[in-house]
């Protein structure tokens, strides 16, 4: 049996241990960890930890991890790329119920939920989660730390530059440019280039405010020292 950590224990993390459990079962979650709560907040069997003095431990148990942080893409790239150093495998989750045509090319850590599709020609980065009935339409180029919410729909040859959120049943038109760590609300239509760190709201979406990528810095700090 090859044994899985999940990085958080929220909602991800429930939803991913149940697609385990249905779709994966030559995998077991072995251990749950999340600094930044104090148990999880779904029922589990599955140790959990919330000290990093047990991660070493816990990754020297472990072959495999995923990254269960939904509203950070920032937060899952960086940790991916501490855990790797551990020579931990970045473990794909894709629904039998997704679709990716065999010309997309993806990254480590992806997570693709029931009924999305992903078209043609497609590049993704690390750390990617497209959420159900979500669309990217071909010829994209999708940066690392993406999170497609439910519903979204990305036109063709969309580029979508690394830690963008697209909100929920948001529609982004063809030949666009989304910029670093953009945040796209729900039910926006895109009709122009995002400049980075943009929060766009509304149809057509207009500039609200900047977006800040926000995780507890200070624990980032301490895993770069374990």
């Amino acid at each position: 049996m090859k044994t899985v950590l999940l990085w958080g224990g929220g909602s991800q993390a429930r939803i991913i241990e149940s697609m385990i459990e249905e779709e994966h079962k030559d995998f077991k979650v072995q251990n749950i960890f999340d600094p930044l709560i104090n148990v999880p907040t779904f029922n589990t069997n599955v140790s959990f930890s919330n000290k990093l003095e047990d991660l070493i431990k816990i990754i020297s148990n472990v072959s495999y991890f995923i990254m269960c942080i939904g509203s950070s893409g920032y937060a899952r790239y960086r940790i991916h790329d501490i855990l790797k150093k551990y020579n931990l495998i970045s473990l794909p989750i894709i629904s039998e119920n997704a679709f990716i045509d065999k010309s997309v090319c993806f990254g480590e850590g992806i997570q693709v939920m029931p009924s999305a599709v992903i078209h043609k020609f497609i590049n993704i980065g690390n750390q990617c989660i497209f959420n159900t009935n979500s669309t990217v339409d071909h010829e994209c180029l999708i940066g690392n730390g993406v999170h497609i919410m439910p519903g979204a729909t990305v036109a063709g040859r969309v580029q979508i530059s690394d830690f963008v959120t697209i909100g929920s049943n948001a529609t982004i038109l063809p030949d666009l440019k989304i910029g670093e760590g953009a945040f796209i609300g729900a039910g926006s239509v895109i009709v122009q280039d995002v400049i980075p760190y943009s929060v766009m709201t509304g149809v057509p979406g207009k500039y609200q405010k900047r977006n800040k990528l926000i995780y507890d810095n200070t624990i980032l700090k301490s895993l770069e020292t374990i």
